[in-house]
C-alpha cells in the first residue's frame, strides 16, 4: 500500500489537530476543577454583601464585617 504525498500531509494534519484538541479539552477540564475548588470557599454575606473566604467546615460561618451568620451554598429561598 503506497501513500501519496497529499494523503500523508492530510494524515499528519489530522493527527496534529487531534492532539491539539485533546490538550485543549484536558486544559479546560483541569481549569474548571481549579475554579470550582476556589469558589467553594468564597462566601458573600447576605446582609452587608461583604465577600470573604471561609475554609472552616461550619455550616453557618460568621461574616467578619457585620457578624451575621451566612449559610453555605446558593440561597434557594424566594423573596
Amino acid at each position: 500500500m503506497e501513500v501519496t504525498l497529499p494523503e500523508f500531509v492530510l494524515c499528519v494534519l489530522l493527527v496534529a489537530l487531534g492532539i491539539v484538541g485533546l490538550f485543549t479539552l484536558v486544559s479546560r477540564v483541569s481549569r474548571r476543577g481549579v475554579e470550582l475548588r476556589a469558589v467553594r470557599h468564597r462566601i458573600i454575606c447576605r446582609l452587608c454583601l461583604h465577600p470573604f473566604e471561609d475554609h472552616s467546615s461550619e455550616k453557618t460561618p460568621t461574616c467578619p464585617a457585620c457578624g451575621a451568620l451566612n449559610e453555605r451554598g446558593r440561597d434557594r429561598r424566594l423573596g
